[in-house]
Order: structure tokens, then sequence, then C-alpha cells
């Protein structure tokens, strides 16, 4: 009997620079805006130190998650922010806790 084989998604993700696509560069864009319009309120000797931490910001903030490997971790940080508590947890893999505990 044949095998059929079905996908799932046909969805393309258009990436431009490693796992970062197209709306990621926007939001990192609009992050970087913001930047620079409140950057006046910012001490002229720390202005350079407050872009390059906004730049960083906004690069973690638009990758993947380490914990929920479906989601950025700007939606991480909403989950965390918005949910209760007691309700969100993020998923761990059992084998990784194992194999730390067994280490110590």
């Amino acid at each position: 009997m044949a095998k059929k084989i079905t996908t799932e998604s046909i969805k393309s993700e258009n990436r431009v620079i490693g796992s970062y696509d197209v709306y990621d560069f926007l939001a990192i864009l609009v992050i970087l805006m913001f930047t620079y319009f409140f950057r006046i309120y910012v001490h002229p000797s720390l202005r350079a130190a407050y872009i390059i931490f906004s730049l960083a910001i906004s690069f973690f903030l638009v990758s993947k998650s380490g914990l929920n490997k479906k989601r950025k971790n700007y939606e991480s940080v909403y989950f965390f922010l918005t949910k209760d508590i007691s309700v969100y947890r993020p998923f761990y893999i059992k084998e990784k806790v194992n194999e730390k505990e067994k280490e110590e």
C-alpha cells in the first residue's frame, strides 16, 4: 500500500538574514524610531550607550524564544506580563532538566 504524505502548511517565511524576517526588521525599525525620538531625554554622554542598548534589546525581542520554540521573545514577555502566573508556564523538555540534575 502506498504511503501518503500530506503537508500541514505550504506557507513560506521570508527570511532576510538568519532567523530574522521582514516583519522583524520593521519592528526593529519602529523601536529605533522611538529610540531616536526619546534620545533628547538622555544625557548627551550616555546617548551612544542608550542607542546600542536599544538596538541590542530590539534584536533580542524579535529573536526566537529559547523556552517557547514557536514564539518570539516579545510574545513570551507579553504572555508573562499579562497572564496569571499560575497558568502561564513555559514548556521545558524534561530530558534536559534531568540531565542538569544528574550533572549536579
